[in-house]
């Protein structure tokens, strides 16, 4: 299919830092294995905590450009150390500047449920078999990034994709747009899951392209 002919042309692309896409993909995941193996070992990997505070500052005021200054706080932190309320305030008032919005209270109770469900979460799996972690994590993230982050599908299936789950595939309006125009959701989506308009539909037409034209890939 000329589509996945094209895709590996352009994982061969050179960048301007003289690497390729292949290998910027490659180190990516890498990364996200490196945490799935945390997983297994019992513990909560802290990179993709880090991106979910990200998407709590985020959207608790869509008008926040935060999340450089996010990256730039967390960068020598370890995420749990929010739990501490002086450490929380300190974040909050570098990030947003600013110390009686709604924004600002907001981010700070979502982030608080997240960090102390994350440690349950962390106490659990130590407690856990090593054949039980992974399924557990994964379905007690995705219900705390849920109810107690309060973060929406694409942000939940981000964040699970970089734990390792590659079931998890994040699907906004760029993504959607591109399996339409390219027709790839046209030819992978099945008979009974056709609908453009649905996010499962969607996920599940481009991990279908994927195993069928880019699997050696």
């Amino acid at each position: 299919m000329s589509f996945a002919c094209g895709f590996e042309r352009i994982l061969d692309l050179q960048l301007p830092n003289r690497i390729t896409m292949r290998e910027v993909i490659g180190r990516y995941v890498k990364e996200f294995l490196k945490n799935r193996e945390q997983i297994l070992k019992g513990n909560v990997p802290t990179p993709p905590v880090r991106i979910g505070i990200s998407f709590i500052c985020g959207r608790s005021g869509r008008w926040v450009a935060v999340a450089g200054k996010v990256r730039e706080q967390l960068k020598d932190r370890n995420p749990i150390d929010l739990l501490k309320e002086e450490k929380l305030k300190s974040f909050l008032d570098k990030v947003y500047k600013r110390h009686d919005t709604r924004v600002y209270k907001d981010a700070g109770e979502k982030i608080l449920n997240f960090l102390s469900a994350l440690r349950n979460l962390d106490s659990e799996l130590k407690k856990l078999s090593k054949n039980k972690r992974l399924k557990v994590f994964e379905n007690k993230l995705e219900e705390i990034l849920k109810t107690k982050a309060k973060i929406g599908r694409k942000g939940r299936d981000n964040i699970l994709r970089d734990y390792g789950f590659f079931n998890h595939v994040p699907i906004d309006v760029h993504e959607k747009r591109f399996l339409l125009r390219t027709g790839i959701f046209h030819k992978y989506a099945s008979k009974e899951a056709a609908d453009p308009t649905s996010y499962n539909d969607l996920a599940d037409a481009l991990k279908s392209f994927c195993k069928a034209e880019l699997e050696e890939v």
